[in-house]
């Protein structure tokens, strides 16, 4: 019996040919194929298992979830200063800055990663972000910490350098500033922190940093050099030097939004957020009866070359890249029905990227949705890809489209009356399709030049033929004190 699941799993025999020889011997075979098999999806499909977020007005993935369907603007018109971090301006009061913002970045409990208070004062908020994110996610998947230390785990983040070490004064400046503003030791910080043994390293391209980064954790562990990965990326804004140099070249909106495809675009709006995958094989993922929130099909990066502008986007190269995924993955474009697209909400960025996919979906029969995080809570530059990816995930996994903000009238160098690509601009109830499952892409276009493009497939989860006997089982919840107690109740409760 061992040996026939082993065959199953591993491709050798098909689960309905299993399923006979299951009943041969006199099993219960439905218990376990039914779970573990489905002979649609390839081989080499990567199953996400874990995820946690904080994006503007979210504090983690639930609380993200209601904020898109809700229709949620959580664009603020004054950069927080007051409170933001550890430190204060030195008297500087910044002009007004539309941004996605979020709250209690300078809340940090060192001792639970064994930090020392003053290690963690000296570390840029965007570290500490990202080991809070990172065991949140490691937690959403149901791993243990001790049991992935020394394991092929690998890590990897997108993030750009930090302008926290600006407000550190001259006797702040040590050895714990050091290491604690430098991009390098970002996610070794959670290498280190369990113990893990796979590559870890930053990634910087610009706005798509973090699809790049979810693209070479899914290679890490095709390739055999992880067998789990984490990817993810995250953005800061501790000052509002950011915020002045953009506006001087020309890239924010004055209006204060990212008015995505639509005649109002005029820029983007910069925002902060962190968002953490944990990645492993589908097969391996089966094996361990995790729980899959979604699997990654297919995924891909090019470069630009020399084109109009080393910041301009590339419809050609755009397409070149949907292309090769979609191929080498053997991916029919048919079967994609929703794209969250990078979408900034620039005059020249949206018209590019729709015809591009005007390209890519011209023999699509059925009608293609588009849609933008960046119209929700602005443009995560860096974590930008993670937040399409999960708001991509939680879409498969609620069978709902949430509605593309303030889209009224469309760009007018865009033509959507071709080929069925619509905004969606409403809350939508996501139909399942008449053969396979829903799926989508997510793309991401960085201002370097690298773009990114993943391909999403929802999992369903299918009886696995246990029943519930009624039995109680206690869970066990512990806090510093009765205060930190309570919220930890009402968090289980939520």
């Amino acid at each position: 019996r061992r040996q026939i699941l082993e065959e199953i799993r591993a491709g050798k025999l098909s689960a309905r040919d299993g399923m006979i020889a299951l009943q041969q011997l006199g099993q219960a075979p439905l218990s376990v194929v039914d779970t573990h098999m489905d002979e649609d999806t390839p081989e080499d499909a990567i199953a996400i298992v874990g995820m946690a977020c904080r994006f503007p007005d979210a504090e983690d993935i639930d609380s993200f979830w209601q904020n898109l369907t809700a229709g949620r603007d959580s664009i603020r018109d004054q950069f927080p200063c007051m409170g933001r971090v550890q430190n204060d301006f030195s008297g500087q009061v910044p002009e007004p800055a539309f941004g996605g913002y979020l709250d209690g970045i300078d809340a940090f409990d060192p001792q639970f990663f064994g930090l020392s208070p003053a290690e963690a004062k000296a570390m840029d908020p965007q570290q500490r972000l990202c080991l809070q994110t990172a065991w949140h996610a490691i937690e959403d998947a149901g791993m243990i910490s001790t049991n992935v230390a020394g394991s092929l785990f690998s890590v990897y983040i997108g993030a750009r350098e930090s302008d926290y070490r600006d407000l550190l004064s001259l006797d702040e400046v040590n050895s714990y500033s050091l290491g604690g503003n430098s991009l390098a030791v970002l996610a070794a910080r959670i290498s280190y922190l369990l113990d893990l043994k796979g590559a870890n390293m930053p990634v910087t391209t610009g706005c798509s940093s973090s699809l790049v980064a979810l693209h070479q954790a899914c290679e890490s562990i095709r390739s055999g050099h992880a067998s789990i990965a984490m990817a993810g990326g995250v953005s800061v804004m501790c000052t509002p030097g950011l915020h002045k140099v953009l506006k001087r070249a020309g890239m924010l909106s004055p209006l204060g939004r990212c008015h995505a495809f639509d005649e109002q675009a005029d820029g983007f709006v910069p925002a902060e957020g962190v968002g953490m995958l944990v990645l492993k094989s589908l097969k391996q993922a089966r094996a361990d009866q995790d729980r899959v929130h979604a699997v990654i099909l297919g995924s891909g990066i090019n470069y630009d070359g020399r084109s109009n502008g080393i910041t301009a986007p590339s419809g050609s190269s755009q397409v070149e890249l949907m292309e090769r995924v979609y191929k080498d993955y053997a991916i029919d474009r048919d079967t994609i029905h929703y794209v969250e697209t990078h979408g900034t909400g620039t005059v020249l960025g949206d018209p590019i990227e729709v015809g591009g996919l005007r390209e890519i979906f011209v023999k699509n029969t059925g009608s293609v949705a588009i849609g933008s995080v960046k119209s929700n809570i602005g443009h995560a530059l860096e974590a930008a890809g993670v937040a399409g990816v999960i708001k991509t995930v939680l879409s498969l996994k609620n069978a709902q489209l949430p509605p593309s903000l303030h889209f009224k009238s469309a760009n007018r160098h865009i033509d959507f009356g071709m080929n069925g690509l619509r905004v969606n601009d409403h809350l939508t109830d996501w139909d399942a399709p008449s053969r396979g499952r829903r799926r989508a892409s997510v793309s991401a276009f960085g201002f370097s030049g690298t773009n990114a493009h993943v391909v999403l497939e929802e999992f369903i989860h299918k009886k696995t033929g246990r029943h519930d006997d009624g039995q109680a089982w206690p869970v066990v919840l512990s806090a510093k004190d009765e205060a930190g107690l309570k919220r930890r109740l009402e968090q289980m409760a939520d």
